[in-house]
């Protein structure tokens, strides 16, 4: 991978980071029913492709929690969101197409 590629990938994580603190800010200083109501109506409105690029995000956050759980890196703070996100990737490693990345089309 070149320079220019580094740079880059470097610069989308930060990206990445800042966007989830400000999910993160916005729940803790708002109402966080309200904020929820929000971002569900916001992201379930995106263009098609969009919404299949915002599943496989979320999936990639529910196979981390997953991994924390295994890794018994909790407490009980959130613990049960771990066991929820590991029980969601047992089952979809179970069914019969086991989701690894969303395609787009």
């Amino acid at each position: 991978m070149d320079m220019t590629q580094q740079i880059r990938n470097r610069k989308d994580i930060e990206k990445g980071k800042e966007i989830a603190k400000q999910f993160s800010d916005a729940l803790n200083s708002f109402t966080p029913d309200n904020v929820v109501k929000g971002f569900v109506e916001g992201i379930t409105r995106n263009h098609r492709t969009l919404q299949q690029s915002s599943m496989d995000a979320i999936m990639s956050v529910i196979r981390e929690w997953a991994k924390m759980y295994d890794e018994k890196c909790f407490d009980l703070r959130n613990e049960a969101t771990c066991k929820l996100c590991k029980s969601i990737v047992d089952m979809t490693e179970r069914s019969e197409e086991p989701l690894g990345h969303l395609p787009l089309i």
